[in-house]
């Protein structure tokens, strides 16, 4: 037996809750240790001397930069991909009016 019409919409918008809590819990659990790491990187008077005076050290936090915000555009990127394949099928069902579901940039 096909699913209905709602049931479908159901599981579909399900789905995009899910994609959207799960990029938020995802990005908070790493923010919260990365935000306490720099802070204590910032203010550690021994560490900032390290880093002015070994180029090493410094060349090695940008190389870690650049890395999580790399991690951070492919997961985004991921994410969007997730949410825009779920979107297309939403939209196709035609469940409810488009103007309740536009996508607003």
């Amino acid at each position: 037996m096909p699913a209905s019409e709602k049931e479908v919409f159901d599981l579909l918008y399900d789905m995009l809750e899910g994609y959207y809590r799960g990029l938020i819990e995802a990005a908070l659990k790493v923010a919260g240790p990365f935000l306490i790491v720099a802070g204590w990187l910032l203010t550690s008077q021994a560490m900032l001397s390290q880093v002015r005076s070994n180029a090493g050290i410094r060349y090695s936090f940008m190389g870690l930069i650049l890395v999580a915000h790399s991690l951070y555009l492919i997961v985004a990127l991921r994410a969007y991909l997730l949410s825009r394949s779920t979107y297309r099928p939403l939209e196709e069902l035609n469940y409810m009016d488009p103007k309740y579901g536009a996508v607003k940039i």
